[in-house]
């Protein structure tokens, strides 16, 4: 699928498919969004726009990197930006190809980001009256805004899990649920750091078409996704801080387990010592004969089990 956004004379045009876009523009600003792009499509753009055959490739295969390459003439680059629910977060890719009077995106499913800067054309078009160096980087500055949301929530799922740890919740689904998160983080801060890169080197002058005039909104992006990326690496040590925090709590009450148990035994053992001398099968043992022999022993066995607990009391062992 095919949506072309023009902006000519200032007005804002919207058309679909290819069929009108037969030479590459020399006025004006042409938007082109290409959704689950056919093969041919994506030739018919090579061909009219004159793209190097590494820029075509590119725009049919994906990757896990983002990425930024220039010719001179146009650039190309490709970002990642979230989507699904906030619940099983994942990344669409998108790649963007950028000359002086166009610019290109081409995605396998919709995203709701570049939705957004349609309408945002059709209630802002003088977005597009600024050449594509600025319109692209409002484009970004949507897309890129999208990751807040994600942040958030992570930072209360985390929240969450860190309150449980307080209270002394130490069950088994605590620790998978903070595995998840950690994954999860991990595969959102690989992505940060190589998307940081990209929008610094537009940051830094080092693309031919990004004027001088627009620098500071490109320095703005990358503020941006620096505070994004601080975000994820404050959400990964919270992450490890919890999980060890829920391993020292386990830890303590195996311990604690550990010395009632123990506690208990030595209690026991000089019970058991004279159970067993008086359980010998020896024929002259005196107090086996007595009456009340069976009754002391008893008691003395009795006797010697609360001192000890007395003890262990007062040294609060037990």
């Amino acid at each position: 699928m095919v949506q072309i956004v023009s902006w000519r004379a200032g007005r804002i045009k919207e058309t679909e498919g290819l069929a009108s876009f037969a030479k590459e523009p020399k006025e004006g600003l042409y938007w082109l969004d290409l959704s689950e792009a056919a093969p041919g499509e994506l030739d018919h753009l090579a061909r009219v726009l004159d793209l190097h055959p590494v820029t075509r490739e590119a725009l049919s295969r994906s990757t896990n990197r983002p990425r930024l390459m220039d010719y001179g003439r146009y650039f190309s680059l490709t970002i990642h930006v979230p989507g699904g629910h906030l619940a099983e977060p994942h990344s669409h890719e998108i790649d963007i190809v950028v000359g002086t009077n166009w610019v290109i995106t081409v995605h396998e499913k919709k995203i709701k980001g570049l939705l957004g800067i349609q309408e945002l054309c059709r209630r802002r078009p003088e977005i597009m009256s600024r050449g594509s160096d600025f319109f692209l980087q409002e484009m970004l500055d949507t897309l890129l805004e999208r990751f807040f949301p994600l942040l958030e929530w992570f930072d209360e799922r985390i929240g969450r899990l860190e309150d449980e740890v307080t209270k002394g919740y130490t069950a088994e689904k605590l620790l998978n649920r903070v595995a998840e998160l950690r994954r999860a983080i991990s595969g959102l801060r690989r992505t940060m750091v190589n998307q940081r890169e990209v929008i610094a080197r537009l940051a830094r002058s080092e693309v031919k078409l990004i004027r001088l005039e627009n620098q500071p909104y490109y320095r703005d992006l990358y503020e941006q996704i620096m505070r994004a990326a601080d975000s994820v690496d404050d959400a990964r040590e919270r992450l490890i801080m919890l999980r060890e925090m829920h391993m020292n709590q386990v830890s303590n009450r195996m311990n604690a387990v550990m010395k009632v148990l123990t506690v208990w035994a030595t209690i026991f053992l000089p019970l058991t010592f004279l159970a067993g001398v008086w359980g010998m099968n020896f024929r002259f043992m005196p107090e086996l004969a007595q009456p009340w022999g069976y009754w002391s022993a008893l008691g003395v066995m009795a006797a010697v089990a609360i001192v000890m607990i007395f003890f262990f009391k007062r040294k609060r062992w037990l």
